[in-house]
């Protein structure tokens, strides 16, 4: 027998933030609601104050609402509009105030018209209307409206939890009136939309309605197996509105199984939420089921109390289906006690609600109890006639054919969800296999980097021990050449001078070959310590070599009584090679030697200067001079271009008679 109704609107799209979030969420609206705009923002923050409040302190929630309906009004907002009317019309029907209930389906068929072609009103005021009657126990009314409100949620494809939503209102209006296979039909769509949304709770709301289709088929198993996934989502997702329903579907199950006792246990535990919630409809259910569970108990007394207390509460909520079912159960229990022709008519009456509102569930039961009592008052023949449609109804609604369409479709279902999860299987296995072909790949492309990094570094060792070991041979074969050049024609020249000696007539004439070859030994000493400074390890800087130039300048103008001034600090910035070191110094030397020797010059001057890249050396001296075209270059002046040239520099000589001479020379530094 069906008495409950599930509020999926209220739960599933409106949900709660969290408890500990809840008092920062209100904040935040109330600031939002308090600067009095009417943009769509101002409007919805409206509604979620009024959805935070209207449980806590129901006055305040439905002030907020009539205010957002003036709002929306002045705003010509039909959707928040038919969103507040929507949840006011709920609010009143759970208080039993039918004259605002009325109020609010009058706006809510005026918002319906003024919006014909707004997919979000259409789909509000229908789902509206679907709850009123399907509160009202009248689930033939409301089946039109709750299938309207799937169409267009599909149509308007918004959300998948909001088209679910839909498919499990209508599955739910299919249930009470005793369609159970569209009412599975229409829980599996919505279970479908659900799981692809990851919506939680939505799944669990179908868990609990499938749970409640095998109730009312009396396939207990099945029935517990799905009330029991509900109820342990449900917990995990903290949410006690919807746990009070789950509970309920435990009662009917275990009543089913004659667990009594069990049942009276989970019917106590919701009609404690249901009033704790304010869940009026789930109240009274809870109130009608312990009513039964008392009966089955021969506590006639008890369950005669909680009979009546269910009828005052469902006629104060306007509710005929769950007051209906409440006097028929009274009827039952009153047969036999004088009250013969009072139990008849309310038996009547019943029927006539149950027939009205096209639940055949409840209409079968009549049946058999009009049957019974027919029979108890041996009017044997209007017994037979009503249990004739008691067992007409329960095989339509009960046979086999209805059994096997529920268990192909939920086979179907159930093998169709296996194979989406094989595919998705399938492709997370073929994600796997290239994901793991890329890492492969990577590794076979860093094995083959790093080899030729290793490669790489190898034949760059490689070149460089060649490039060091030609460095050293072009060093021996020019240290071979200086050797040759410089020091071989000084000893050929001592050779000569020796043999000349050894024939000299006479002793001034020995003695001065002898004075020659002295000095020609004393030069080659220098040329020797040259050769071996410029490779000697460790004076390969521009500080040693500065110090050279400067100690062989003063010592060679000293000897001389020359005044020579060395400015050669701009050597010591720079990083120079062998080369250039060497012929550097053989340059200036050189330049030193011509100035001294030649143009009888009383001051030198020596600066080094780096700009631009360019190292430029500037020897100057004050002596005669002499005229560049006209004088023959011999040895030296060749050796420092040849030196210049090698250093692909540039080596120039200024010079005239009477003016001294200035020699430059520039190379890359």
């Amino acid at each position: 027998m069906k008495c409950t109704v599930h509020l999926l609107f209220l739960f599933l799209l409106w949900r709660c933030p969290t408890v500990a979030g809840q008092s920062v969420y209100v904040d935040s609206l109330l600031r939002i609601v308090a600067m009095e705009k009417r943009d769509d923002a101002s409007l919805k923050a409206l509604l979620q104050l009024a959805i935070e409040c209207h449980r806590a302190d129901p006055g305040k929630g439905k002030a907020y609402l009539h205010k957002l309906v003036n709002m929306s009004i002045a705003a010509a907002n039909y959707d928040r509009e038919c969103a507040a009317y929507s949840l006011l019309l709920s609010i009143y029907q759970e208080e039993g105030h039918t004259d605002s209930s009325l109020y609010c389906l009058d706006g809510l068929r005026s918002v319906a018209q003024k919006a014909p072609a707004s997919n979000k009103v259409q789909t509000n005021y229908n789902q509206a209307m679907g709850r009123y009657y399907a509160k009202k126990g009248d689930h033939k009314t409301a089946l039109p409206f709750a299938l309207a409100a799937v169409r267009l949620a599909e149509e308007g494809n918004i959300d998948k939890s909001h088209i679910a939503g839909q498919w499990l209102n209508a599955g739910d209006v299919y249930e009470s009136l005793a369609d159970y296979n569209n009412a599975m039909v229409c829980n599996l769509k919505a279970l479908h939309f659900f799981e692809g949304a990851g919506n939680k709770l939505g799944e669990s709301f179908c868990y609990n309605n499938i749970a409640a289709v095998y109730i009312n088929l009396r396939q207990y198993g099945k029935a517990l197996s799905y009330a029991r996934k509900s109820l342990d989502l449900k917990k995990e997702l903290g949410d006690q509105r919807s746990i009070c329903t789950s509970l309920e579907s435990l009662g009917n199950i275990y009543i089913g199984l004659d667990s009594l006792q069990q049942a009276l246990s989970s019917y106590r535990q919701a009609l404690a939420i249901s009033m704790t919630q304010k869940m009026p409809i789930e109240e009274a259910t809870c109130y009608f089921s312990m009513a039964k569970i008392f009966s089955a108990l021969r506590n006639d007394s008890l369950a005669i109390v909680y009979y009546l207390k269910t009828k005052s509460l469902a006629e104060r909520l306007g509710n005929e289906l769950i007051a209906a079912n409440a006097e028929m159960e009274l009827a039952g229990l009153l047969t036999g006690r004088n009250v013969a022709h009072e139990t008849e008519s309310n038996l009547v009456a019943s029927l006539r609600v149950f027939q009205n509102t096209g639940n055949l569930e409840n209409e079968a039961a009549n049946y058999k109890r009009l049957s019974e009592f027919y029979a108890r008052n041996k009017k044997y023949d209007k017994a037979l006639n009503f249990s004739t449609k008691y067992h007409a109804i329960k095989d339509s609604i009960a046979g086999a054919g209805i059994q096997l369409q529920l268990n192909t479709l939920e086979e179907k279902y159930n093998s169709d969800k296996k194979e989406k999860e094989i595919q998705l299987l399938k492709k997370d296995q073929e994600l796997q296999k290239q994901t793991l072909f890329r890492q492969r790949s990577m590794s076979v492309a860093t094995a083959i980097l790093l080899a030729l990094a290793v490669l790489g570094i190898a034949l760059l060792v490689n070149r460089n021990r060649l490039r060091q070991r030609m460095k050293e041979l072009e060093l021996r074969n020019q240290i071979a050449a200086d050797l040759h050049d410089e020091v071989g024609s000084s000893l050929s020249s001592i050779h000569i001078l020796s043999q000349m000696a050894s024939v000299a007539a006479s002793e001034p004439a020995r003695q001065d070959i002898l004075a020659r070859m002295n000095n020609n030994a004393l030069e080659t000493m220098d040329k020797m310590g040259d050769i071996v400074w410029m490779i000697k390890p460790g004076e390969n800087d521009s500080g040693g070599l500065r110090q050279r130039m400067k100690r062989l300048a003063d010592e060679m103008a000293g000897l001389k009584g020359v005044d020579c001034i060395v400015e050669l600090d701009e050597l010591e910035n720079l990083r120079l090679t062998w080369a250039q070191r060497k012929n550097i110094y053989l340059v200036f030397k050189e330049a030193i030697h011509n100035a001294l020797k030649y143009s009888g010059a009383t001051s030198i001057n020596v600066m080094a200067s780096v700009q631009a890249g360019s190292l430029t050396m500037k020897i100057t001296d004050n002596g005669r001079g002499f005229d560049p075209v006209t004088v023959r270059h011999g040895n030296g002046l060749e050796n420092m271009q040849k030196r210049a040239t090698e250093l692909k520099g540039k080596l120039s000589i200024m010079s005239a008679p009477g003016a001294g001479t200035v020699v430059e020379f520039v190379i890359p530094a």
